[in-house]
């Protein structure tokens, strides 16, 4: 049995954390625990607003930071995906970012002391966009270019990551890559259809690509409803805080999730070197009522 050191559970003390959607919602939330777990951190997003807003806050609560917290603005969006100058081919436009972020990521953390790169060890995927809600009806706004559209963060974006992911992360079990899905996955309710599609496609994904990628490990973060500005952008206020009282009523802990608490699942599949084509699903109780 090799002996246990003080490092034994401290998995990601200077492991470099990449992540994508990293400057609001649960992405600043894993991006805050693990700074804490002492990782090197990189987070991705489209505005640069919310990388500084994001990254001030982190630096106010861990003051001793130096480089290990940097952000990259890239726009991995469905319209920003199509063109893009000097690409010629659109599709090889979403592929590209990736790449081009997966190789100035590590340059960001380098001291004055060494010009050493810090190579990327686990990746989070907790971009998206607002949710999209169609209902199967005569009137339903459902069509095959509005499918198209919603499919880009939930099914395109994963997959062209893992594919880059394979091609940027060390083959070992100690890298992971990380998706997340919601618990409409197990329980659909009227109206989101197309969303328990690619809430179920996400988690049938990560299992095929636990396969595919091995050694590197892939998994899935199901969470139910969080408390995070997505469903303000889904909703709008006022049916948000109507949608939120329900889950209260619902849910077996008496309130919505937290992301403090999801944050956990993610921070359980990066450590876990074993843990692979799994789903840490966090719901509040409300899949078993």
């Amino acid at each position: 049995m090799t002996p246990m050191t003080p490092t034994t559970y401290q998995k990601l003390l200077n492991k470099h954390v990449l992540i994508i959607g990293g400057s609001s919602g649960l992405g600043a939330g894993v991006a805050e625990a693990s700074l804490a777990s002492g990782a090197y951190v990189t987070i991705a997003s489209s505005s640069q607003v919310k990388i500084d807003a994001t990254i001030a806050r982190l630096r106010g609560l861990y003051p001793d930071l130096g480089p290990k917290i940097q952000g990259v603005v890239v726009d991995l969006s469905f319209s920003s995906s199509t063109t893009e100058a000097g690409i010629n081919d659109p599709d090889r436009v979403l592929e590209e970012k990736l790449h081009h972020l997966f190789l100035v990521a590590p340059t960001l953390h380098s001291s004055p002391e060494t010009t050493e790169q810090r190579e990327i060890n686990h990746v989070i995927l907790t971009a998206a966009d607002a949710l999209s809600f169609h209902p199967l009806s005569s009137s339903s706004s459902l069509t095959p270019s509005t499918i198209l559209a919603a499919s880009h963060f939930r099914l395109i974006l994963p997959l062209i990551l893992a594919k880059v992911s394979a091609q940027h992360l060390p083959p070992s079990s100690t890298s992971s890559l990380t998706l997340t899905s919601g618990s409409l996955a197990e329980k659909p309710a009227p109206g989101c259809a197309l969303t328990s599609y690619f809430a179920g496609g996400l988690v049938s994904l990560a299992k095929a690509l636990a396969v595919e990628m091995k050694p590197v490990r892939v998994n899935v973060v199901r969470a139910g409803v969080v408390d995070t500005e997505l469903w303000s952008g889904s909703l709008g206020d006022n049916k948000r805080e109507e949608m939120m009282r329900g889950v209260r009523e619902r849910s077996l802990t008496g309130r919505e999730g937290k992301v403090e608490d999801v944050v956990e699942g993610y921070m359980w599949l990066m450590r876990d070197g074993n843990a692979t084509g799994s789903v840490a699903g966090s719901d509040g109780g409300v899949l078993i009522v």
